[in-house]
């Protein structure tokens, strides 16, 4: 066990030629660090929280093995509690080596956290802050999950990474080893996925995610296929759209297509679909389009002002679970919650019951479609570039054709 002592305040005396003038300079602690960092750890009442080498290295971010030790630069407080070394309190500037990094415990006093700032003893030393949240239960650590997404060359995507935490805290994620096809930007759980230019072939990202007592999840791998495109087809008005991609598989599997003039195509993302149009779409998605049949009368009250070509889609839609009532308002504009019910009764899945609504709006959620929601949220089928479902929002083309989209995708690998 070694001590070091580091001076923590710096003078020079500056003699200006033959002259008995002087300058005095005085460096303030703070210049000697010119990054900070600080990394955040949990601990429980009445219970000693183990310092772990591997574990510090991992929070500041270092190779494995390149902590060789670190220098103690402040202690926490007498109330916040004690950091000892095999059951000796550990003293302001003693040097701790790696084998006595794993051999340090913390305990808790009467306050609810604590700080130790440090110096590591790996290359290049940052002033670091060590700060302990201490509670009278464990504070667990969140659940991520894998991912997979597709996209086309030259075209984002926009998505999150899955994740819950146990007591609700709020989570950031910590990018492990970067995407090498594709520049990659998150904000919160949500992230941008860019490719570069012209670039195709499979790629892929690991990250974890921390809460704010600095539990981490375990690393998790999102996947991504970037598809080269032989015909090359884009929307010439869904350029920066998150919703592009779902909008050109739709047209290559024949489902919707856009309107062309000369050589350019227009999806018109903005614009807000009728009721029947989007059952019409749904049901080609589902793929029970074949089951079609010729019918006279739907049984609805609304049926004679029902065009006729639309009967057989309306009676379909009623015998899948799709559509229920007693009329159906074929040229009224859905909201986005109602589109949602019918997304999820297309796919027939079984009622997800472990799940959450994770959504910064969900209090807006209409109570009749909340369980289609944790359905649809539970199976991935739904892509929310906000955070927000907007349930209450008009049903636009850009929405519909991330929910068709899914919908073939749900359809090709369940049924």
């Amino acid at each position: 066990m070694k001590f070091r002592w580091i001076a923590f305040g710096l003078a020079a005396v500056f003699t200006l030629g033959a002259a008995t003038a002087s300058a005095y300079v005085e460096f303030p602690t703070e210049a000697l660090f010119v990054e900070k960092k600080e990394v955040s750890f949990s601990a429980v009442t009445g219970q000693d929280m183990k310092l772990s080498c591997d574990d510090i290295e991992f929070r500041l971010g270092l190779d494995s093995g390149s902590l060789r030790g670190l220098t103690v630069t402040g202690l926490p407080a007498e109330q916040e509690g004690v950091f000892l070394l095999d059951g000796v309190p550990v003293a302001l500037y003693q040097e701790l080596s790696r084998e006595e990094i794993d051999r340090t415990v913390f305990q808790s006093g009467t306050s609810d956290s604590a700080k130790m700032t440090f110096l590591p003893d790996a290359g290049q030393s940052v002033q670091t802050t060590m700060s302990v949240s201490v509670s009278q239960t464990l504070n667990l650590p969140p659940v991520a999950q894998d991912g997979s997404f597709s996209t086309e060359k030259n075209i984002p995507v926009e998505s999150k990474v899955t994740v819950y935490d146990p007591e609700g805290d709020q989570v950031r994620v910590q990018v492990l080893q970067a995407p090498k096809k594709g520049c990659l930007r998150f904000d919160g759980i949500y992230f941008r996925y860019e490719p570069f230019r012209d670039m195709v072939g499979s790629d892929c990202f690991t990250f974890t995610v921390v809460d704010k007592s600095g539990n981490y999840s375990e690393q998790r791998r999102i996947d991504i296929v970037i598809e080269d495109s032989a015909s090359g087809f884009r929307y010439t008005d869904m350029v920066g759209n998150p919703s592009h991609y779902s909008a050109i598989k739709l047209a290559e599997n024949g489902i919707v297509t856009g309107e062309q003039a000369g050589n350019s195509y227009f999806f018109r993302p903005e614009d807000q679909l009728e009721r029947g149009d989007f059952l019409v779409m749904l049901l080609a998605a589902a793929g029970y389009e074949g089951e079609l049949a010729p019918c006279v009368n739907t049984g609805l009250t609304n049926d004679s002002a029902l065009p006729a070509w639309l009967k057989p889609y309306v009676r379909l839609g009623l015998d899948k679970g799709i559509l229920s009532g007693d009329s159906f308002g074929y040229e009224e504009i859905p909201t986005r919650a109602e589109a949602a019910v019918m997304v999820s009764g297309a796919a027939g899945m079984e009622d997800v019951t472990r799940s959450s609504i994770d959504l910064g709006d969900r209090e807006q959620i209409p109570s009749w479609a909340v369980q289609d929601y944790l359905n649809l949220l539970g199976y991935r089928m739904l892509d929310l570039y906000d955070g927000c479902a907007h349930p209450n929002d008009p049903l636009t083309r850009d929405h519909a054709a991330d929910l068709l989209w899914q919908s073939v995708k749900y359809r090709q690998k369940y049924r």
